[in-house]
């Protein structure tokens, strides 16, 4: 697995195709397969924008959304003295609870829930 590091699946697919490129220099036995992850933490944040906005203190202007969409990653990592937090683990961490809630609410954290519930080597 890899960290596309943007939601945009040209950037992705370039990405994976430098990658392949890189690793088939080795010529790994059995083949190397690269399963691209977007930076859904990321792309979430920004699909809620009223927490980064609340942390922030001020609306997000329309560009900076788009950017956001575009490069989520990089687009925290920009904010992140205005957010108050030196790394993107860090504003996760510093979450309150308010904001989690808002987070949960996505439909994409509940599949990825039960996904990980289902195939939990602890049961529960």
């Amino acid at each position: 697995m890899f960290d596309t590091d943007s939601s945009d699946p040209d950037r992705s697919r370039e990405t994976e195709r430098e990658l392949q490129s890189y690793f088939r220099l080795w010529q790994p036995s059995p083949p190397i397969l690269l399963v691209p992850m977007m930076p859904s933490i990321e792309c979430l944040m920004l699909d809620h924008p009223n927490v980064l906005e609340s942390r922030l203190g001020r609306k997000l202007e329309p560009i900076e959304r788009d950017a956001g969409r575009f490069e989520p990653k990089g687009f925290l990592k920009a904010r992140l003295k205005e957010l108050g937090v030196e790394s993107i683990p860090d504003l996760f961490r510093s979450l309150m609870r308010s904001e989690i809630e808002i987070l949960r609410t996505d439909k994409r954290i509940a599949k990825l829930r039960q996904f990980v519930q289902k195939r939990a080597l602890v049961p529960g």
